[in-house]
Parts: structure tokens; C-alpha cells; sequence
């Protein structure tokens, strides 16, 4: 497919996460000592729910676009596409996972995986992610259907379980459209019936519905075949996700860390600071090591200049 602007919706999905991820900071490390006034701290929150509301929007323009493009698998699309996307999702998710583990037991070892200090309205007040694994394995397993993979230290990973149980959806109503056989489009209306049976969770909240919705217009969008102005320039390492399933843990984690006791708006802003750079740098690193999408190639990239100089 021609690229008529899409390679830029990675550096709009870099921006969008970098939106969710500075508000987590802010609420983290800034809103429990009163450090900042509500009317910022209210923007924040409603700029990162649309930054998240347009991250699902964007990942139905993709997720249409790429069905489209694999329309040729027939009756294997479906088995086609989520192998494809168990092998974009599940590294980097994984690593999320072993990742936050090992920061609970640090936590836990040192005594510090709950709040001992007097600040008010905190995040989380304590790292309690080894209490919640047996949800978060049961979401794995299941592809985000069942349990919860937030663990209650990585927050930000409702929105994923919900793009997860999108991906099924679209997915089987594909493969149903496409089909050669008509028993296997059957199958697929079948199983798209038990898929949303198996959800755990009760109705859906506004903002979920709405995100569902957004993602829905995405796909749907593909069939004027839309293409974008290039406005932003493309980047070389697609991060975004890594980004957004590792920022909030290791933000909690440094939280646990250093703010047990009173903390000036001096340290706080700089914890800010630094969290976002850790963040970032160990999203990057994943981006290039972990992910399945731009890594290896960036690494190709990088061997093929060595070997030039």
C-alpha cells in the first residue's frame, strides 16, 4: 500500500501516549502534596482522555487498513491477523509484566510497597501488583477478556484490554465479510457471539463506549481509503505503545521510592522530570529490542551503517 500520509499516525500515537503519560506524572508525583492548581490539573485529565479516545480512533484507521490489506488470506485472515497481533502486543507486554514484578518485589523487600507519609488523593497508596497476578494472567490468557491487566499498578492497560477484545471483534466480523466459504463465515458470527458473552466486567462505562465507537469509525473510514496531509515528520523508532504500558509502573515505583515523606514542589517537579525520562528511555530501548514492528528494521538499519563506515 501506498503510504499517502500514514506513516506519520506513529508520531500522532507518540504524541497522544506522551499527552497520557505527562498527566500521570503530574498526578503522581505533583496532585497528592497540592502542588498544582485544579484548573491545570483538570485539563491534564481531560487532555488525556482524549488523547486516549483518539488513540483508539487511530488504531481503527490502522487495524481497517491492514484487514484490507490482508483480504487475501480468505478464510485464514482471521488466523492470519491475530497471530500478527499476539506477536505486536504480547513481547513488549510481557516485559511490561516481569518488568512490574520485579519492581513490586523491590518495593516489598525494602518495605516501601505502601504509602507511610500524610499526602492526600494519591494515585495508588500502595504497589499491589503481586496481590492482583492471578487477573493479570488471567488476561493474558484469555486476550484481555477475562481478569484485568492492570494489576492495579499499570493502570493505563484498561484502555489495552478493550483494544485487545476490538482487534477479536473486528477481526471475526472480517473474516465473516471476507470469507470464501459460507459455513466459515457462520463460524465466525458464532464466534463472534461467544466472544462478547465471554467479556468479564458488566456494561460498559461511557468512556469505553466511546472508545469502542471511535475505533469503529477507524475501521469504517477505510472504505473511503482516506489519505493525510503530511504534517508530521515520521519517526525512526515506533515507541508509542512501549511507552504507554511502561510509563505508569515506573512512575509508581519512583513515587514509592522517594516520596514517602513531605515533598517540596522543587522535588516534585523535578521527580516529574526525571520519571518521564526514565520512561521514555526504557520505551525506547523496548521499542528497539522488544517491539515487532520497527526495531528490526531499525537494527538492520544501524548493522548496514556500520558496516558502510
Amino acid at each position: 500500500m501506498e503510504d499517502n500520509g500514514w506513516n506519520q499516525l506513529d508520531t500522532v500515537r507518540l504524541i497522544l501516549a506522551s499527552i497520557v503519560a505527562v498527566d500521570h506524572a503530574v498526578g503522581i508525583f505533583v496532585s497528592p502534596f497540592d502542588l498544582v492548581g485544579s484548573q491545570i490539573s483538570d485539563a491534564l485529565s481531560q487532555a488525556a482522555e482524549v488523547a486516549v479516545e483518539l488513540f483508539f480512533l487511530t488504531s481503527g484507521l490502522v487495524i481497517g487498513r491492514s484487514l484490507i490489506g490482508k483480504s487475501h488470506y480468505g478464510d485464514a485472515l482471521f488466523l492470519v491477523f491475530m497471530t500478527r497481533r499476539i506477536a505486536r502486543i504480547y513481547p513488549p507486554l510481557l516485559f511490561s509484566v516481569l518488568l512490574t514484578v520485579a519492581m513490586a518485589l523491590i518495593l516489598r523487600a525494602l518495605g516501601l510497597d505502601r504509602y507511610h507519609g500524610t499526602a492526600q488523593a494519591l494515585t495508588r497508596d500502595s504497589f499491589s501488583y503481586l496481590d492482583n497476578l492471578r487477573d493479570v494472567g488471567r488476561a493474558l490468557l484469555t486476550f484481555g477478556f477475562r481478569g484485568g491487566l492492570t494489576g492495579s499498578s499499570n493502570g493505563p492497560l484498561w484502555s489495552l484490554a478493550l483494544e485487545m477484545q476490538a482487534y477479536v471483534v473486528v477481526g471475526l466480523l472480517a473474516q465473516a465479510f471476507y470469507s470464501k466459504r459460507i459455513w466459515m463465515a457462520i463460524l465466525c458470527l458464532i464466534g463472534l457471539a461467544f466472544a462478547i458473552r465471554a467479556r468479564e466486567g458488566g456494561p460498559l462505562n461511557e468512556l469505553s463506549v466511546i472508545c469502542f465507537g471511535l475505533f469503529a469509525l477507524g475501521v469504517l473510514l477505510n472504505i473511503a481509503k482516506p489519505s493525510f496531509p503530511k504534517l508530521l515528520p515520521p519517526i525512526p523508532i515506533d515507541f508509542s505503545y512501549s511507552l504507554y504500558i511502561l510509563h505508569f509502573p515506573t512512575m509508581l515505583f519512583i513515587f514509592f521510592l522517594t516520596c514517602q515523606e513531605e515533598v517540596s514542589a522543587a522535588k516534585a517537579w523535578l521527580l516529574v522530570s526525571v520519571s518521564l525520562i526514565v520512561a521514555f528511555a526504557m520505551s525506547v530501548l523496548s521499542g528497539i529490542f522488544i517491539e515487532r514492528h520497527r526495531g528490526p528494521r531499525l537494527r538492520l538499519e544501524i548493522r548496514k551503517e556500520a558496516l558502510k563506515h
